[in-house]
């Protein structure tokens, strides 16, 4: 099923919801003041409010239907879309979109977005973070290599009370300090799964989730260690992770897991940390099927080939032209397709 989001109800079961309008990938959720947002890949933002359905695109004002991150204060919901970054007021019945152009500072694609006491903060493809006021979104900040940052394409941001934690393509997970400028990076030399940070959370640690090598804690003190399917995560391929209460969600490639526990925290990092893992629930990846089948090679048969995603071939490098938010990112047959590399996007394995 193509353009579907799923709820868990209240007797644990999965129920798949197909807003009208709704034909491409769900990138990203928020809820804020009552209402449901979803950003999608090519369809825009649409919002869930009083049992009724609202959808809007660049004819409503939108930077671009490509949205890549939402995040909300008590007042606006922030987006950051492959046009530049915008926000709308969460009280607006009819919402109308302020968003950041060539006046307000540097015009970038944006690929992710959070808040920090009184700024915003939009990640780029390519140039690092952009910083602006909360209140006139007007632009502060431009946060790059040069200033300590470990790679200047960013792929995902989240914030606590003090940090900006930045999720890189290459470099890591940095968390940046907008009161000192000071940056700290972890990478897989410190004990990080892997240098590719796709998704970040906060909540009493710091939770970084690797397209390839599964997530990483990383504790208050400083200890880390990784979280794999061996210890019972649902894939390695971590997409996104939300935090709910006591629980922390992992959204991979092949399902869902739902983590609550405690973990053994170890100093300089490179041991894999023990979980005590209460639930993990499995949501398999094709909705229309729900069952993923597993056949065995025939004996002597060749094994298939793997071919490898976008990044793997670019290795890494942090640059414009790289997935997801870039432009060989092109639809063919209803899947995301790098045009330049003749492979699927990895959303869409």
């Amino acid at each position: 099923m193509d353009g579907a989001v799923a709820r868990l109800a209240s007797n644990a079961t999965w129920v798949a919801i197909a807003p009208p309008g709704l034909a491409t990938r769900v990138t990203c959720i928020s809820i804020a003041k009552g209402s449901v947002w979803l950003g999608t890949f090519g369809n825009g933002l649409f919002r869930y409010r009083e049992g009724v359905w609202e959808s809007y695109t660049i004819d409503n004002g939108l930077p671009d239907n490509r949205v890549a991150d939402l995040t909300s204060d008590e007042d606006h919901l922030y987006i950051a879309t492959s046009g530049g970054g915008s926000r709308v007021s969460l009280d607006a019945a009819t919402p109308s979109f302020e968003n950041i152009g060539a006046a307000d500072g540097p015009e970038e694609p944006t690929s992710a977005v959070a808040v920090v006491k009184d700024m915003v903060w939009f990640g780029t493809n390519a140039n690092g973070v952009l910083g602006f006021d909360r209140a006139s979104l007007s632009f502060k900040k431009q946060v790059t290599i040069g200033d300590g940052l470990s790679d200047s394409r960013v792929l995902s941001l989240a914030a606590d009370d003090q940090f900006l934690w930045v999720g890189t393509g290459a470099g890591g997970l940095c968390r940046y300090s907008p009161q000192d400028g000071t940056v700290v990076t972890y990478n897989m030399s410190t004990g990080l799964a892997d240098n590719l940070v796709g998704s970040v959370v906060t909540n009493s640690r710091i939770w970084a989730g690797s397209w390839t090598a599964g997530a990483t804690g990383i504790g208050r003190k400083g200890g880390m260690g990784v979280y794999r399917k061996a210890e019972g995560l649902a894939s390695n391929e971590v997409r996104d992770i939300a935090v709910d209460g006591a629980y922390v969600w992992f959204g991979t490639a092949e399902g869902v897991t739902r983590f609550r526990g405690e973990i053994a925290e170890t100093e300089g990092g490179g041991v894999p940390l023990l979980y005590v893992v209460i639930a993990v629930v499995v949501v398999l990846a094709i909705a229309s099927a729900w069952v993923v089948k597993r056949r065995k090679p025939r004996e002597g048969a060749a094994p298939a080939a793997v071919k490898k995603r976008p990044y793997e071939v670019c290795g890494g490098k942090p640059t414009e032209e790289l997935c997801p938010f870039c432009r060989y990112n092109m639809i063919r047959g209803g899947k995301h397709f790098c045009s330049r590399y003749k492979v699927p996007i990895p959303f869409e394995d």
